[in-house]
Protein backbone atom coordinates (compact mmCIF):
# COMPACT_ATOMS: atom_id res chain seq x y z
CA UNK A 1 0.00 0.00 0.00
CA UNK A 2 1.19 3.29 -1.22
CA UNK A 3 2.44 5.58 1.78
CA UNK A 4 -0.44 8.19 1.80
CA UNK A 5 -2.87 5.52 2.02
CA UNK A 6 -1.24 3.78 5.10
CA UNK A 7 -0.49 7.25 6.67
CA UNK A 8 -3.53 9.37 5.47
CA UNK A 9 -6.34 7.95 8.64
CA UNK A 10 -3.46 10.61 10.48
CA UNK A 11 -4.47 14.06 8.54
CA UNK A 12 -8.04 12.90 7.48
CA UNK A 13 -9.48 12.08 10.51
CA UNK A 14 -8.49 15.28 12.47
CA UNK A 15 -11.45 18.09 12.91
CA UNK A 16 -9.29 19.98 10.73
CA UNK A 17 -9.67 17.93 7.80
CA UNK A 18 -12.81 17.09 8.56
CA UNK A 19 -14.37 20.61 8.60
CA UNK A 20 -12.44 21.61 5.60
CA UNK A 21 -11.71 19.32 3.19
CA UNK A 22 -14.32 17.14 1.53
CA UNK A 23 -12.90 13.92 0.67
CA UNK A 24 -11.85 13.72 3.90
CA UNK A 25 -15.38 12.91 4.75
CA UNK A 26 -15.73 9.95 2.90
CA UNK A 27 -12.11 8.74 4.17
CA UNK A 28 -13.12 5.46 5.57
CA UNK A 29 -9.51 3.46 6.69
CA UNK A 30 -10.33 -0.42 7.49
CA UNK A 31 -7.39 -0.56 9.75
CA UNK A 32 -8.36 2.70 11.89
CA UNK A 33 -11.98 1.27 12.50
CA UNK A 34 -12.94 2.82 15.50
CA UNK A 35 -11.15 6.18 14.68
CA UNK A 36 -13.08 6.53 11.96
CA UNK A 37 -16.63 5.87 14.06
CA UNK A 38 -15.25 8.40 16.37
CA UNK A 39 -13.53 11.15 14.21
CA UNK A 40 -15.33 10.84 11.03
CA UNK A 41 -18.30 13.71 10.86
CA UNK A 42 -20.11 12.10 7.37
CA UNK A 43 -19.70 8.81 6.82
CA UNK A 44 -20.65 7.28 9.85
CA UNK A 45 -23.76 9.48 10.77
CA UNK A 46 -25.47 8.92 7.46
CA UNK A 47 -24.84 5.67 7.74
CA UNK A 48 -26.74 4.97 11.23
CA UNK A 49 -23.05 3.45 12.84
CA UNK A 50 -23.28 5.85 15.38
CA UNK A 51 -26.05 6.82 17.36
CA UNK A 52 -27.31 10.27 16.63
CA UNK A 53 -30.68 12.28 17.08
CA UNK A 54 -31.61 11.20 13.54
CA UNK A 55 -30.88 8.00 12.82
CA UNK A 56 -34.66 6.59 12.95
CA UNK A 57 -35.53 9.55 10.24
CA UNK A 58 -32.71 8.67 8.40
CA UNK A 59 -33.87 4.92 7.86
CA UNK A 60 -37.52 5.64 7.35
CA UNK A 61 -36.38 8.58 4.15
CA UNK A 62 -34.05 5.73 2.63
CA UNK A 63 -36.41 3.59 2.79
CA UNK A 64 -39.36 5.73 1.52
CA UNK A 65 -37.30 5.53 -1.80
CA UNK A 66 -39.10 3.79 -4.41
CA UNK A 67 -35.63 2.13 -5.25
CA UNK A 68 -31.87 2.01 -4.88
CA UNK A 69 -29.28 2.15 -7.93
CA UNK A 70 -25.43 1.50 -7.47
CA UNK A 71 -23.59 1.07 -10.40
CA UNK A 72 -19.84 0.40 -10.61
CA UNK A 73 -17.35 -1.50 -12.10
CA UNK A 74 -13.27 -2.93 -12.01
CA UNK A 75 -12.02 -0.07 -14.01
CA UNK A 76 -13.93 3.16 -12.26
CA UNK A 77 -10.34 4.21 -11.36
CA UNK A 78 -11.47 7.14 -9.05
CA UNK A 79 -13.88 5.12 -6.14
CA UNK A 80 -11.38 2.99 -4.22
CA UNK A 81 -12.07 0.37 -3.63
CA UNK A 82 -14.05 -0.03 -6.51
CA UNK A 83 -16.87 -2.93 -4.43
CA UNK A 84 -17.68 0.68 -2.50
CA UNK A 85 -19.80 1.92 -5.41
CA UNK A 86 -21.96 -0.98 -4.52
CA UNK A 87 -21.71 -1.06 -0.47
CA UNK A 88 -18.70 -3.56 -0.75
CA UNK A 89 -15.53 -2.85 1.02
CA UNK A 90 -11.73 -3.65 2.30
CA UNK A 91 -11.35 -5.60 5.74
CA UNK A 92 -8.17 -4.37 7.54
CA UNK A 93 -6.29 -7.18 5.74
CA UNK A 94 -7.20 -5.49 2.45
CA UNK A 95 -9.74 -8.16 1.00
CA UNK A 96 -12.62 -7.42 -0.28
CA UNK A 97 -15.49 -8.15 1.27
CA UNK A 98 -18.75 -7.66 -0.43
CA UNK A 99 -22.18 -5.35 1.19
CA UNK A 100 -24.12 -8.57 2.24
CA UNK A 101 -21.30 -8.73 4.78
CA UNK A 102 -20.73 -5.46 5.89
CA UNK A 103 -22.64 -4.53 8.88
CA UNK A 104 -24.48 -1.59 7.40
CA UNK A 105 -26.21 -4.29 5.62
CA UNK A 106 -26.33 -7.20 8.18
CA UNK A 107 -27.73 -5.06 10.73
CA UNK A 108 -29.68 -3.09 8.33
CA UNK A 109 -28.54 -0.02 9.66
CA UNK A 110 -30.32 2.38 7.41
CA UNK A 111 -32.69 0.13 5.05
CA UNK A 112 -29.90 -1.48 3.00
CA UNK A 113 -30.79 -5.38 3.64
CA UNK A 114 -34.99 -4.25 3.77
CA UNK A 115 -34.49 -2.84 0.26
CA UNK A 116 -32.56 -5.98 -0.58
CA UNK A 117 -35.44 -8.48 0.91
CA UNK A 118 -38.02 -5.92 -0.99
CA UNK A 119 -36.72 -6.34 -4.64
CA UNK A 120 -35.92 -2.28 -4.55
CA UNK A 121 -32.22 -2.78 -4.55
CA UNK A 122 -30.60 -3.22 -7.43
CA UNK A 123 -26.72 -3.37 -8.30
CA UNK A 124 -25.11 -3.70 -11.13
CA UNK A 125 -21.55 -4.15 -11.92
CA UNK A 126 -20.29 -2.83 -15.41
CA UNK A 127 -16.84 -4.10 -16.55
CA UNK A 128 -14.67 -1.41 -18.49
CA UNK A 129 -16.86 1.58 -17.23
CA UNK A 130 -14.31 4.74 -15.76
CA UNK A 131 -15.84 6.83 -13.22
CA UNK A 132 -16.47 9.71 -15.73
CA UNK A 133 -18.07 7.44 -17.87
CA UNK A 134 -21.56 7.67 -16.00
CA UNK A 135 -22.30 11.34 -17.13
CA UNK A 136 -20.31 11.22 -20.98
CA UNK A 137 -21.26 8.18 -22.16
CA UNK A 138 -24.64 8.51 -23.38
CA UNK A 139 -24.81 4.64 -23.98
CA UNK A 140 -23.94 3.89 -20.75
CA UNK A 141 -26.34 6.40 -19.45
CA UNK A 142 -29.45 4.66 -21.83
CA UNK A 143 -28.67 1.49 -20.89
CA UNK A 144 -28.12 1.83 -17.12
CA UNK A 145 -29.35 4.97 -15.76
CA UNK A 146 -32.19 6.18 -18.24
CA UNK A 147 -34.58 3.02 -17.10
CA UNK A 148 -34.46 3.88 -13.56
CA UNK A 149 -35.45 7.29 -14.31
CA UNK A 150 -38.55 6.44 -16.18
Amino acid sequence: MPLFTNQAWIVLYTKYAQKTFSGANYWHDPRHESIFLKDSVYLPVINNEVDHGNADSFKDSFLRTGNAVFLGGPQDGTIQPWQSTQWGFLSAEGDAVPMEQQNVYMDDLFGLKTMDEQGRLNVSSVPGAKHMDWVRDRQLFDEYIAPWLE
